[in-house]
């Protein structure tokens, strides 16, 4: 056959067909920024050099870089050479049929027939492919199409025209491959997503640099190439920090370039030709499921399948065939566990498809049903591992549905109350967002619900707290006790004031302390809340040791305990035992602090609570500095630090940190030391505790005693005194003005004597 053109005759019923080929087919050229797929790339062209024939299918979502890797596939070097240029390409969007797609191919191939003829496009196709001599490479792009309208029909034309001379490669959303077809192994495994470090290099190619707002909009598309090219692309007209501010507003609508459209330059056509196809259209409840699954940001927990059928099986039965579907076309991978969907297709999902069908809304109600079960579950003193890790492992796809149940979820009560619930569970993992309980509180009044909306200011305000947004806190608690009044809860009243004295006197207000936690142990009472009496009394036992009233303290806390053990509430023993140790170790009562403090860490292990650990940790440590066990003080202490960075309580670290610097005074590492205080004091800071601040600058001074630095010394030591009297903690003060007068013996002893002047008589 001469390369440039061929006449092809073929004997048909009616007559002479004749046929005019030309070789001279038009191949789009590979792009000429493109990172991240070297490996698949090397895949195809081992395929097809070293497997000839070879039948390639590549695989995977819209927008992910098939046609980018096809093309940059045949325009290899060592590919070009052995197929001497004979290689063709054809975009499939437009063949909806097995004909179209025959025509299509005659087409490419230079290929015409005499209208006359008997011989259908096909049949004239196939037999071309059949007299094929030469070696040849076709490259069918958005194979897709036509297969998904035409399946059989297509399948028996693609196998009929796969000639020994000629190698196929297809490109295709769906991920499985057609039938009829031996496909050349090892197979290509379907297209991921560029890793970032690939992402930023493309962006790169095209801006020539990037910036923090670069990286926001490349993981916001997760790192899908075109998406990526476009934005770059655009960010070439407008800086990325302008284009980070429009995605928040157009989302994928963004992503597009000039010209006209096509779904290589406009990201929304790209996923409109995956989620319209007939495939998907063809499966019924698919389109509705996979609204439900957009719903889950991380994507749908793989080993909670089961559990979301049982839950659908009333309204839908088709989650399996469903979920295959949607992998089929490439609407949704496996991923570490989870079913995810690429996250501008999410976007996407959002903005275009109906989410309020009878069945989606039924799906997502269930479905919010499955998240209430896990928010509710365990004893409110006890969470399980397996119950954090849960809620922890999902914590955006819950917080995704608790979103989107306070407008559509049947029961807005109920919602707003797993809103409460999920904040408070949240706060064991050291997660302090308040987002969701601004706009559940926003809702409750807009329904008049004034103790739900009493409480959504009630948790606001105790996870404030915890985060050190004491203001904030403050306010938060003032409008949930105000509510609670509206609508005469006591019950939610005396909760208030019981957080309002904790607040106080971690602000050293004592007095309004005293009053608050006082009212709310009468109301406690008058409502017959023995754990709200008990909790009471346990925080009024750590104010009294405060002001050094070391007998009510204990009365206090001996009367907490003995509640919270009839209620066998083992959080609240645990925190009783730690507050008596801390008691007994003032008192320099080591056996029984130890004794306390061992069984408080042992209950806060059982409940899983890792905040009560840390200061648990934390105490021992302080009293293993008291019987000079360094290694065990600092074994304790280092544990206690990493707790407390763990569930981010930043007043725990600060008081850790004084503690190990006290230690390592000791022990004579002044560099340590010095490190660790000076950290722990501009944690205090940043908390606004008057206390933990006083402690470090005691620290400081005496460490600057040891160093004869005596004038950083006093300026430390001062400025403790200040900290403790605004603290009202008298006990601080009297080991201050210790050191002061400690202070004033080593500058006396050190002070140069009176030399006598040789001139006096």
């Amino acid at each position: 056959m001469r390369r440039g053109s061929l006449l092809f005759r073929i004997q048909g019923c009616s007559g002479v067909l004749t046929i005019q080929y030309s070789s001279a087919s038009f191949v789009p050229p590979s792009p000429s920024i493109f990172y991240g797929c070297s490996v698949e790339v090397n895949h195809v062209v081992e395929l097809v050099l070293k497997h000839a024939p070879a039948r390639i299918a590549i695989v995977g979502p819209g927008g992910i870089g098939k046609t980018s890797i096809a093309l940059t596939s045949i325009h290899d070097s060592e590919v070009e050479k052995y197929f001497l240029g004979r290689h063709f390409f054809l975009a499939c969007e437009a063949a909806t049929t097995a004909d179209i797609l025959a025509l299509a191919l005659l087409k490419l191939f230079g290929l015409s027939a005499d209208s006359s003829g008997s011989r259908s496009p096909t049949d004239i196709l196939v037999s071309f492919a059949q007299s094929m001599t030469s070696r040849c490479l076709l490259c069918l792009d958005n194979f897709e199409t036509p297969w998904d309208c035409d399946k059989d029909n297509v399948e028996s034309l693609l196998s009929s025209i796969v000639v020994p001379n000629l190698t196929l490669i297809i490109t295709s959303r769906d991920s499985d491959r057609p039938r009829g077809i031996k496909w050349t192994a090892p197979l290509l495994l379907p297209i991921k997503p560029l890793t970032v470090a690939a992402a930023v290099e493309t962006w790169d190619a095209i801006v020539h640099s990037h910036d923090d707002f670069s990286l926001l909009l490349i993981n916001a598309v997760d790192c899908i190439p075109l998406a990526v090219t476009l934005l770059a692309q655009l960010a070439e007209i407008d800086s990325s920090e302008v284009l980070w501010a429009s995605w928040g507003i157009e989302s994928t609508r963004l992503v597009k370039s000039e010209g006209s459209a096509h779904r290589l330059n406009n990201l929304e056509l790209s996923i409109e030709l995956s989620l319209h196809g007939p495939r998907l259209r063809g499966c019924p409840g698919s389109l509705d499921f996979f609204v439900t699954l957009c719903m889950l940001p991380q994507g749908l927990r793989e080993s909670r399948i089961s559990e979301f059928e049982m839950a659908f099986r009333n309204s839908f039965e088709g989650t399996h065939s469903a979920i295959r579907m949607l992998k089929q076309c490439s609407l949704a991978y496996s991923i570490e566990g989870f079913l995810r969907v690429l996250s501008p297709v999410r976007q996407y999902t959002h903005g275009h498809l109906n989410p309020a069908t009878t069945l989606a809304t039924t799906l997502f109600t269930q479905m919010a049903d499955i998240y209430f079960n896990l928010i509710s579950t365990d004893h409110p003193s006890y969470i399980s591992n397996m119950v954090l890790e849960d809620i922890y492992l999902e914590i955006g796809n819950i917080t995704s549905v608790l979103d989107a149940s306070l407008a559509r979820y049947p029961d807005v009560a109920c919602a707003i109350q797993k809103v409460i619930q999920f904040s408070e569970k949240c706060q064991y993992l050291g997660v302090y967002d308040t987002r969701l309980l601004s706009q559940a509180a926003s809702i409750a009044r807009d329904k008049s619900l004034s103790k739900l909306e009493g409480d959504c200011y009630q948790t606001h305000g105790l996870i404030s707290h915890y985060s050190d947004r004491l203001l904030d806190a403050e306010e938060m608690l003032k409008a949930a006790l105000e509510m609670h009044m509206e609508g005469d809860d006591k019950q939610g009243q005396a909760n208030d004031l019981h957080r309002l004295g904790n607040l106080y006197l971690r602000l050293s207000q004592v007095e309004e302390a005293e009053k608050a936690l006082k009212a709310a142990l009468e109301l406690h009472t008058e409502v017959n809340n023995k754990l709200g009496q008990a909790n009471d009394l346990q925080s009024l036992g750590d104010l009294y040791m405060r002001l050094d009233q070391v007998e009510e303290a204990e009365k206090a806390l001996k009367a907490a305990l003995e509640l919270h053990t009839e209620l066998n509430h083992k959080l609240g023993q645990a925190n009783d035992l730690r507050s008596l140790g801390d008691l007994y170790l003032r008192l320099d009562q080591v056996e029984e602090a130890e004794k306390a403090l061992e069984a408080a860490l042992e209950l806060h292990i059982e409940v899983n609570h890792k905040l009560g650990q840390a200061n648990d940790l934390r105490s021992l440590g302080d009293l293993y500095l008291r019987l000079d066990k360094a290694e065990e003080a600092e074994k304790a202490l280092k544990a206690a630090l990493e707790l407390h960075t763990e569930v981010n309580h930043k007043l725990g670290q600060a008081n850790d940190l004084q503690s190990i610097g006290d230690l390592y005074l000791r022990l004579d590492q002044v560099e340590e030391a010095e490190k660790a205080l000076k950290v722990a004091l501009e944690l205090s800071i940043e908390t606004k505790s008057s206390l933990e601040q006083g402690n470090a600058l005691k620290s400081l001074g005496n460490l600057c005693i040891n160093q004869s630095t005596f004038t950083e010394a006093q300026e430390f030591l001062t400025r403790a005194i200040d900290k403790y009297e605004h603290a009202l903690h008298s006990g601080g003060q009297r080991q201050v003005e210790a050191l002061l007068q400690l202070l004033q013996e080593k500058q006396t002893i050190q002070e140069p004597q009176a030399i006598p002047n040789k001139h006096t008589t």
